[in-house]
């Protein structure tokens, strides 16, 4: 197959290393780094999977055409084809296939439509005849179909996959209303509903209106569902309707539900969807960027929560961003989810128009929650620092299980605030808190970094770094994931411990190290270490003490432990004289006369 973008077994075997170490690198990456993708919103599940060493390449070809059982997955990305007469014998190869698991139609289109090259693919039947061959595939279960011809027939001559195969998992790029036609047909005919995840990504141009979206969700209806995405969509009173007959049937298994950049009104958003999160099992809801007409009929936000029954609410996950629910909504949330009632372990309220008095709600609603760990608030500008001061309370609660915070992009974000953060950590003593991102505020000077450097290493003097906060500071700024570049707007000090600090609990803290041994590493590290004075400090102590603090230094695993030992024996030489006639009496140093 010559016109297949042709790719030497050296050059390939690379590319599935490249994918392996990938692979490792993301298996040895901890929570807190996955969570900080969650803050960021940079994983959707939305978007069309890429697995880079599964690309259509002639080595991969050659394992699709020989049935080797190794390879389960194949991306197509039809710009890199050129030969139109390569498709149905493509199809044929992968219908005839018994090994492939997961299947990815993609194409180099923008969101205005297709987009081809002088040289590519240009008619639809093309592409339609290799879906034709594909549609006789018994062993895929999972398809992803990117942006397609418009008079392109290719869903509906998938049909035998919907019907004949057992798929689990469904995502459609670009969703046009009659494709979205001829999926809700091709569903409908499935005598073996097996689907467990449908990702909708609509088009701009043609977004699927509110009768075809009731028909889709209808026609999903009878399968396993546990995700369900849909976006670019007008599903409105019709569509909202079809999920809460969904939702409510007593075999629903649907776990995850996300509305994105929808047309919902207030009442669609009240009536219907108030009920969905009441009557169902839902553990994750994202309601993300929906419509400005929610408020429309003198419905919103406020009474969307009104009417939630939190003793019902099994809900863990809840993103509202983007939809400016204002100071109504913050009150209709604090309502719903009291300390009490509270299930929520994790919400993002970015880009809203909350205000210091949402603030205040907020923090009145999960001040003492036990089960809230991630709080997203970036890009709430109308909040000031009388709201970050109210909002600071939240980590204040005896029972606080909040570990991130994500308060990047905020512009009022200043010195105030951030010692409002750090003074009540420091009266709470709260040790759960793990991140607390401020990304790059302008408005944040050395004094409030100074804070925030003297939270996790106080080197006034032993006791306050051995009290200082030792789980804090994964990640405080997006220029300190560059180890070598200072922030400009902190003092050369404050950004060796706040880099010290950080490089201690990923590499030791995560690694298994007690809070107890990370303290003793500041310590060596930020305290002795930074000068011969401090020294006198370590000579001072009780010989009850003293031989407990060098056992320590010398099980350490800092590169200083060496130097530090250097210099405590030539600052007290006697301690390797074993010829001196000191002795200890009462614990207290006493030289003889002798």
């Amino acid at each position: 197959m010559s016109s297949i973008q042709e790719v030497d077994e050296d050059s390939e075997l690379v590319q599935e290393n490249n994918g392996n170490d990938d692979d490792n690198e993301s298996e040895e990456s901890d929570e807190e780094s996955d969570n900080d993708s969650d803050f960021s919103q940079r994983t959707q599940e939305y978007i069309i999977p890429t697995f880079i060493s599964n690309k259509l390449t002639e080595g991969s070809y050659q394992r699709i055409k020989n049935n080797v059982p190794t390879q389960t997955c194949l991306e197509i990305e039809f710009g890199d084809i050129r030969d139109r007469e390569d498709l149905p014998e493509l199809g044929r190869l992968i219908g005839e296939n018994t090994n492939l698991t997961e299947l990815h139609l993609l194409s180099d289109c923008n969101m205005d439509g297709v987009s081809w090259g002088d040289d590519a693919i240009q008619p639809s039947e093309n592409y339609d005849d290799l879906c034709r061959g594909i549609s006789n595939n018994r062993s895929i279960t999972t398809l992803s179909l990117g942006p397609c011809f418009d008079d392109s027939n290719a869903v509906e001559i998938l049909t035998p996959l919907f019907v004949n195969n057992r798929l689990s998992v469904l995502n459609i790029g670009l969703c046009s209303n009659k494709r979205a036609r001829q999926l809700s047909s091709a569903l409908s005919r499935c005598g073996n509903p097996s689907l467990t995840s449908v990702f909708i990504n609509g088009s701009t141009d043609d977004a699927l209106t509110d009768d075809v979206g009731r028909d889709l969700i209808n026609a999903l209806n009878d399968h396993p569902l546990h995700t369900l995405t849909l976006k670019w969509t007008m599903i409105n009173r019709l569509g909202t309707a079809a999920l809460y007959i969904m939702l409510s049937g007593s075999s629903c298994k649907l776990k995850k539900l996300t509305l994105e950049s929808t047309e919902i009104n207030g009442y669609a958003l009240a009536l219907n969807l108030a009920r969905c999160v009441n009557e169902s099992r839902l553990e994750e809801l994202n309601l993300k960027e929906l419509s400005e007409h929610i408020l429309d009929e003198g419905i919103g936000w406020q009474y969307f929560f009104e009417l939630l029954k939190p003793g019902n609410l099994t809900l863990k996950k809840l993103d509202l961003s983007n939809n400016n629910i204002g100071l109504g909504g913050m009150i209709g949330l604090a309502t719903a989810f009291t300390d009490t009632q509270n299930t929520v372990e994790k919400l993002f309220l970015n880009h809203n128009d909350i205000g210091d008095e949402g603030c205040s709600e907020l923090s009145h609603a999960f001040g003492n929650s036990s089960v809230l760990e991630d709080l997203s608030m970036i890009g709430n500008n109308s909040i000031t620092t009388i709201g970050w001061q109210a909002l600071s309370r939240i980590v204040r609660g005896p029972h606080s299980a909040l570990r991130r915070i994500n308060l990047d992009s905020n512009d009022s974000f200043d010195d105030e605030a951030t010692i409002a953060w750090v003074n009540a950590l420091q009266r709470s003593r709260n040790t759960k808190l793990r991140i607390l991102w401020l990304g790059d505020h302008e408005n944040v000077t050395s004094r409030g970094w100074r804070s925030i450097a003297d939270l996790v290493c106080n080197r006034r003097s032993i006791d306050t770094v051995y009290d200082s906060n030792h789980t804090f500071l994964s990640r405080i700024s997006t220029q300190m994931d560059e180890p070598e570049q200072m922030m400009t707007y902190v003092t050369e000090d404050v950004d060796h411990i706040l880099k010290r600090c950080m490089y201690l609990y990923k590499s030791k803290y995560r690694s298994g190290y007690t809070m107890k041994q990370i303290a003793i590493q500041k310590i060596i590290e930020l305290y002795f270490m930074e000068g011969k004075a401090n020294m006198k400090d370590l000579l001072d102590l009780d010989l009850n003490v003293l031989p407990h603090v060098i056992a320590s230094i010398g099980k350490s695993l800092s590169n200083y432990k060496h130097r530090l030992m250097y210099q405590l024996f030539r600052a007290w030489p006697l301690l390797c004289d074993v010829k001196s006639n000191s002795k200890v009496a009462g614990g207290k140093r006493k030289k003889s006369s002798e």
